[in-house]
């Protein structure tokens, strides 16, 4: 009988994490996530609850997930980072997921470990979870249960199918109510409200052990960035910060203390951000300030004075970075195009037989412009495009106006659109406007510069006429792109 008993208490618990709780309404983000998936330093809630199952000694988990199921997979994958296997389960409700643990068929007088995926506890919780029935709560201001508790699945029975997450806190307390494990402010974390999300960072921030950060990632005096971060060396940061994956602190930027850049997350120079949490594919301008905030594109939440704030995205001060596939070239105007290129064919015979014969070259040349970036790899994408042949003077910039027609019909580029630019060209932009044109559609009509008709062009100009466009991208802008054409062609004529 001692070693039958031995030998349970040797049997490793089942463990049951529900990751079925949405993010909370004052939590900024661009559309339905759950909870588990916000930032937690330098990994999500999700990722950091299962570190702590593995470090535990756990190696099989049941996953309860509800709204979007296809984005924790994404990010969990089946568990081999942690070295443990998933199994998954699918809630219809996520307020009341309960009720699965009454179809998990666990065996009589195993133990269960409960835990959610939007509320850390260290290991050290987890293990002593595992070894005894227990319900962790946390010690602060009141003393309130984790999210976190062990039973005998017998005790499942008193949970009813339809509880929602205040009675399965109400049963686990009352159940293991002299069993308490009191949890010290260090080895929990919630995702909750604003305020909560961005005191969890605030442990992240502080953790001396070293296991909030990945071992990849590169140590300095002022925190911790990832390897394919960018942080200028004459940005002025301020520790402890995390500079997440795919992050940019441009110069003269000043980031800090208290900050965590989650991912895909670009600070321009002379913007000061402090005390706060910049969520994922934002874009930060050099005119902010954010203290004591959660962001996300042009979303702020402000804690200081618990008030949202969305700021218009034409005006450039903060924005959205979310990576965005080239908006297709539509039928009609792929159609409008063909036609004139039909139309206008005899008419490019006769210039180009007129350049033959005065031996001048004829026709269009082929050039390598860059389109964006590919957001996995970081390598430059790019695509061939007609324009006119060098030095061929008015008959070769009419041939390479021919050939962007037919770039438009074959949907190449778009009626309006940046201006092509090469692989030379597009380093010489800014990181921002690198950013801000990825992706966008090349243009056989582009917006009008402020520059000398005469003279050399001008990147720098040329690039604000682009960014000004892109940003104010409407039909009352097309128009006013071919006025001032029509003006530009005026003005030629009177110099000639």
């Amino acid at each position: 009988m001692q070693s039958n008993e031995s030998a349970d208490a040797c049997t490793p618990p089942r463990v049951v994490l529900f990751m079925t709780a949405p993010s909370a309404g004052d939590v900024p983000v661009s559309g339905p996530l759950p909870a588990s998936l916000l930032p937690f330093g330098s990994a999500t809630f999700a990722e950091r609850v299962l570190d702590s199952c593995a470090r535990a000694g756990l190696t099989e988990i049941d996953l309860v997930v509800s709204e979007q199921p296809e984005k924790l997979r994404k990010q969990l994958g089946d568990g081999w980072r942690w070295g443990v296997k998933l199994n998954w389960h699918l809630a219809k409700e996520s307020a009341t997921p309960y009720g699965l643990l009454h179809a998990m068929g666990f065996a009589p007088g195993q133990r269960v470990l409960i835990g959610h995926g939007h509320r850390w506890v260290a290991d050290s919780v987890v293990r002593a979870l595992a070894e005894a029935d227990r319900a962790a709560v946390r010690v602060g201001p009141a003393v309130a249960w984790t999210g976190w508790v062990s039973m005998d699945s017998l005790f499942l029975n008193a949970i009813s199918p339809h509880a929602d997450y205040a009675a399965l806190a109400e049963v686990a307390v009352s159940l293991q109510s002299r069993q308490c494990l009191m949890v010290p402010r260090g080895e929990f974390a919630w995702g909750g409200t604003a305020l909560e999300l961005l005191q969890a960072q605030e442990l992240a921030l502080r953790d001396e052990s070293g296991l909030h950060v990945p071992a990849t990632w590169l140590r300095f005096p002022w925190g911790a960035m990832s390897p394919d971060a960018s942080v200028h060396p004459q940005a002025a940061i301020q520790g402890p910060v995390l500079v997440g994956p795919r992050c940019m602190v441009d110069r003269d930027a000043r980031v800090g203390p208290g900050v965590v850049l989650s991912r895909d997350v670009l600070v321009s120079g002379g913007a000061v951000v402090r005390d706060a949490l910049i969520l994922p594919n934002t874009y930060v301008s050099g005119s902010v300030t954010l203290d004591h905030a959660v962001v996300q594109g042009n979303v702020v939440q402000d804690l200081t004075w618990s008030a949202r704030t969305t700021l218009p995205q034409r005006d450039g001060v903060l924005g959205t970075l979310a990576p965005k596939a080239a908006p297709r070239a539509d039928w009609s105007g792929r159609l409008l195009a063909a036609l004139l290129a039909l139309l206008l064919a005899p008419a490019l015979v006769a210039v180009a037989l007129s350049q033959w014969l005065r031996r001048r070259p004829a026709g269009w040349r082929s050039i390598d412009v860059v389109t964006g970036r590919n957001e996995e790899n970081g390598w430059l994408q790019r695509t061939w495009l007609r324009d006119g042949a060098l030095h061929a003077g008015l008959a070769g910039w009419l041939q390479g106006r021919y050939g962007a027609l037919l770039d438009v019909a074959q949907g190449r580029r778009h009626w309006f659109g940046i201006r092509p630019r090469g692989t030379a060209q597009w380093y010489a932009l800014r990181r921002d406007w690198q950013v801000l044109f990825s992706h966008q559609p090349v243009g056989f009509f582009h917006a009008p510069s402020w520059i000398d008709l005469a003279g050399h062009p001008d990147g720098e100009a040329l690039a604000a006429a682009d960014a000004y466009f892109t940003v104010r991208a409407s039909l009352g802008e097309r128009l006013r792109t071919l006025l001032a054409l029509a003006r530009t062609f005026r003005l030629a004529e009177a110099q000639l």
